[in-house]
């Protein structure tokens, strides 16, 4: 038996895997480094083999030795982008821990961060694995691959071009993370700030009492408090930041 091999689809199989291995390195939850690099390479060559044959063949000549290169460069960006994009909700959460942990005292106390491979607050952490386990939970992952998918219709292999608003696109939708984060962050904030004018009152009518030491307890005692009774709140608003994300995706998507 005879084997012929498409040296054409090759080098698409080639550039779909740039794309798809670089979304798989910075997308949520697969992108962590908790994941073995095993697990990502045999991700994305299995991701690769099944949309490089659903996607449309790319115009002939891409098997160049420069024009390669300038190609894979092109799906490396592109990947870069949907990662990005599906990794801002995670990044408004953690921000959101951050402003919470502050007002709390936890800035003083951190944990080693396998994401980021760095010293990160404890409810930083925290949410960043509960929204973790929802995303995957809610099927967020599949969201991701198929707008992977989507990207190979609207912007295919083999072409040099790329959309002037994918850029602007990424740039509006980073914005978000600060508003998502301040939303996560309100509940918690909001009751220690009125906690910390509470303390304030009690300072200047009971001058003899040490604020600090009543208040820092008090403040973490209340902020787990209201962290722990918003759990399910918490949950409900995961699935609406999934969704949106799949929206964000949409829009990035549309600017290619």
């Amino acid at each position: 038996m005879q084997v012929t091999l498409d040296l054409q689809r090759f080098f698409d199989f080639v550039l779909v895997l740039a794309r798809t291995a670089t979304v798989v390195a910075v997308m949520p939850v697969l992108g962590g480094r908790w994941v073995p690099a095993q697990v990502k390479v045999l991700v994305s060559l299995t991701l690769a083999v099944v949309l490089t044959a659903a996607a449309p063949p790319s115009p002939a000549g891409v098997e160049a030795g420069g024009m390669l290169v300038l190609l894979a460069v092109r799906e490396v960006v592109i990947g870069l982008a949907l990662g990005f994009v599906a990794s801002f909700i995670f990044d408004a959460v953690e921000y959101a821990g951050e402003l919470a942990g502050m007002q709390m005292g936890f800035s003083i106390a951190g944990v080693f961060d396998p994401q980021h491979g760095a010293q990160s607050p404890v409810l930083s952490t925290f949410q960043r694995t509960l929204l973790a386990m929802l995303f995957i939970g809610i099927g967020g992952h599949w969201l991701v691959i198929r707008a992977l998918a989507e990207s190979l219709r609207v912007a295919p292999v083999g072409t040099l071009g790329l959309g002037p608003a994918a850029p602007m696109a990424v740039v509006q939708l980073a914005g978000r993370v600060f508003v998502i984060a301040a939303q996560v962050a309100a509940p918690a904030t909001a009751m220690l700030l009125l906690v910390n004018i509470a303390l304030a009152v009690v300072a200047r009518v009971v001058p003899q009492m040490n604020v600090f030491i009543v208040g820092f307890p008090l403040m973490i005692t209340v902020g787990m408090g209201v962290i722990v009774l918003a759990l399910p709140a918490f949950a409900g608003f995961a699935r609406h930041l999934v969704e949106g994300m799949a929206r964000d995706l949409g829009v990035l998507l549309g600017g290619f």
